[in-house]
């Protein structure tokens, strides 16, 4: 009796081993398992990542053409609108009112000249921007230049001019703007870059930051710029 027990616990013992063993390699093959899933789980977020870059920079590439293909271009804003416009001799003669030059020599210089129309302003029942398509930048030039020291009204309307930047291009400025107004209000000259970032001179050195980090690592770095530029953000979010 006591032999057959212990030739069942024997037994049992072995059948126990062996559903161990099955166990211990089945928790091996598992975790071999997870890691291969991890691995290529790994694998198609670096994939997705170097495909959204890849479109990041082809979008990129698509604006930066855009914009050499607008480098020509003047966006004016708050130009009254009448019915049955011919915005081109409207702003033909605007400009030469406005610039001290004549019709002619003004009518030379533009291509084309048109209003766009948007659902926004519309709705809001804003004139929409005027687009002026100039034959080089010559004319261009002189007209931003004229801007800063003469503001152009039209029918009393002070009209806002500015480059025809893609609209890529302008979203890529929102990061900037806190680090803009700060430069602005320190009297810094500065320029937008492209496709985005911004570059200046501060305390004799050129500053070119072109990634929202390099804004917050400058920022940081001289601490009397800092504060001020919390309180531009402040504003911006009020």
């Amino acid at each position: 009796m006591d032999k057959k027990i212990e030739e069942t616990v024997s037994e049992l013992r072995g059948q126990i081993k062996e559903v161990s063993r099955k166990v211990d390699e089945g928790l091996k093959k598992s975790k071999q398992e997870i890691k291969e899933m991890k691995r290529e789980e790994e694998k198609m977020k670096n994939e997705i990542a170097d495909l959204n870059r890849t479109q990041e920079e082809l979008k990129d590439s698509i604006a930066m053409n855009e914009l050499k293909q607008k480098e020509v271009n003047l966006r004016l804003r708050q130009v009254p609108e009448t019915q049955n416009e011919n915005i081109k001799e409207r702003l033909i003669k605007e400009f030469a009112r406005w610039m001290e030059m004549s019709e002619a020599e003004i009518a030379r210089s533009i291509q084309n000249a048109f209003r766009m129309k948007s659902k926004t302003n519309k709705l809001k029942k804003f004139p929409g921007d005027c687009v002026v398509i100039f034959k080089d930048r010559e004319m261009r030039n002189l007209i931003l230049h004229r801007n800063r020291e003469k503001r152009l009204y039209i029918d009393g309307n002070y009209i806002i001019i500015f480059k025809d930047i893609p609209i890529r291009l302008l979203k890529r400025r929102e990061a900037y703007k806190p680090l803009v107004q700060l430069l602005k209000k320190n009297r810094i000259d500065f320029r937008w870059e492209f496709p985005e970032g911004v570059s200046f001179f501060y305390k004799g050195v050129k500053r070119r930051l072109t990634s929202p980090e390099e804004v917050g690592k400058f920022t940081r770095r001289y601490k009397e710029l800092q504060q001020e530029e919390e309180e531009i953000k402040g504003n911006i979010r009020q």
